[in-house]
């Protein structure tokens, strides 16, 4: 937020309301319309094999099925409002933010002295504004809203957890520091990986950028196999990485989804 304006302060704002609303109003949507079903489910248990039914019997039911039903309509609106919010006010808000880092961060390279420039190759920095600003920019739209979207969320379920049945959501929430102890660990093994895989991606893009740039000179002494075979051994490591930080992935949520199961 260093590098944010006050419009950006504007985004955040607005995402922030926007998944919190959808959040709150998901659970409250399934209430709703299971309520609605329920209202069925009673009154054709109620009644099975009558023909005729009683007009009071009748309009209090359709009353409460036209009450529950607006309910949800309600809540379905707030839901879709609340998402349209977080995702616009989010993208924005990423864009901005990218942009200016990204002019920051050439400025910063045009300002230095050529001894800087002559012991780093030219290509990587392209490769890094290619890549690594991009997965910036998608750790700051839709996926910021989409954790303020869960965290909200699981903290309205648990809440309806307990008001409608305690004892099964006491038994759950037993189980929650052993999903929790995982998903960090499972965080810190991808943040480590994902690293390792950029700068393995920069090696490699620079010495595509490199061959590229000098194609005639490279036909020239026939160096094209050994250009390839220079890519591929930059590429390799983070093709390792990449299959590591997704077993690593694999392995969190399967011991996630275990232990809820």
């Amino acid at each position: 937020l260093k590098y944010s304006t006050k419009y950006d302060y504007l985004f955040i704002f607005i995402g922030i309301f926007g998944s919190a609303l959808a959040g709150v109003n998901w659970p409250l949507l399934n209430i709703t319309f299971g309520k609605v079903v329920g209202l069925f489910v009673k009154f054709e248990h109620r009644n099975p094999n009558q023909t005729e039914i009683i007009d009071t019997t009748r309009d209090i039911f359709m009353k409460d099925v036209y009450y529950w039903s607006a309910l949800t309509f309600i809540s379905f609106i707030l839901f879709v409002i609340g998402n349209l919010l977080t995702l616009y006010s989010f993208q924005l808000f990423a864009f901005n933010l990218t942009n200016n880092l990204k002019r920051r961060y050439f400025h910063s390279i045009i300002t230095q002295e050529l001894a800087w420039h002559d012991q780093r190759n030219s290509g990587e920095f392209a490769a890094r504004i290619a890549s690594d600003f991009k997965k910036f920019e998608n750790g700051f739209n839709e996926n910021l809203g989409l954790l303020i979207y869960n965290v909200v969320g699981a903290a309205m379920n648990l809440i309806i957890g307990f008001y409608y049945g305690w004892k099964l959501s006491l038994a759950i929430v037993a189980m929650a520091p052993l999903i929790v102890i995982t998903s960090f660990v499972m965080t810190k093994f991808q943040s480590h990986y994902t690293q390792k895989e950029l700068t393995a991606y920069s090696s490699a893009s620079s010495v595509a950028e490199e061959a590229i740039s000098a194609i005639r000179t490279v036909f020239a002494f026939t160096g094209q196999y050994k250009e390839l075979k220079r890519y591929e051994t930059r590429l390799h490591p983070a093709m390792v990485y990449g299959f590591k930080r997704n077993i690593v992935n694999a392995i969190g949520n399967s011991i996630n989804w275990a232990t809820l199961y």
